[in-house]
């Protein structure tokens, strides 16, 4: 993340930016672009499109994420849990949604430094059980950049016989991606 200062007399307003820096082998720099969030997930493509394929035999876990509960008449909150991420499906608080059931994810504004986004799902799944505490066709959760950046490659894997993944601006305006 980077901050800016505009030109201006006496004043100071910062704001919110991705640094997306990639290294050669002897760990020098040898490109990098500052990108806002609306196209964060189009530059992640270009940049990701060299890594190494995720190894997907055994579950992946994604740590200190934090899921958003909305509740009416209440500010949102969070709650820290984990993601599971499986061949064949998503895991959050011990709901199971199954793969070919994620729909993509999308990034949100926020003024957090961690990047805070949705994931989306084609149907509603019962999270009432948890402290989501409701049936909820997508997740609002912030992941920290090294997490972000693993689950758009998970979600960039599409497994043999789904859709491929696409970029794309959801119903906010915010750029998505979807299978």
């Amino acid at each position: 993340m980077v901050g800016y200062v505009p030109v201006g007399p006496l004043d100071r307003m910062w704001g919110v930016e991705n640094l997306l820096v990639s290294f050669d082998a002897n760990s020098v720099v040898k490109t990098f672009v500052v990108v806002g969030d609306s196209h964060l997930l189009r530059e992640l493509d270009s940049v990701d499109s060299a890594a190494p394929v995720l190894d997907q035999s055994s579950p992946i876990a994604v740590h200190s994420v934090a899921y958003w509960v909305h509740e009416k008449h209440k500010e949102a909150y969070r709650v820290v849990g984990s993601l599971v991420l499986g061949a064949e499906s998503v895991e959050c608080f011990g709901v199971k949604v199954p793969r070919n059931e994620v729909r993509g994810i999308a990034l949100q504004k926020s003024t957090d430094l961690i990047p805070r986004l949705k994931i989306l799902l084609d149907k509603p799944s019962d999270f009432s059980g948890t402290p989501l505490g409701e049936k909820t066709n997508n997740l609002d959760l912030s992941l920290d950049p090294k997490e972000l950046l693993l689950l758009h490659r998970y979600m960039g894997q599409a497994k043999a016989g789904t859709r491929a993944p696409t970029l794309h601006n959801d119903e906010r305006g915010h750029l998505a991606t979807t299978h």
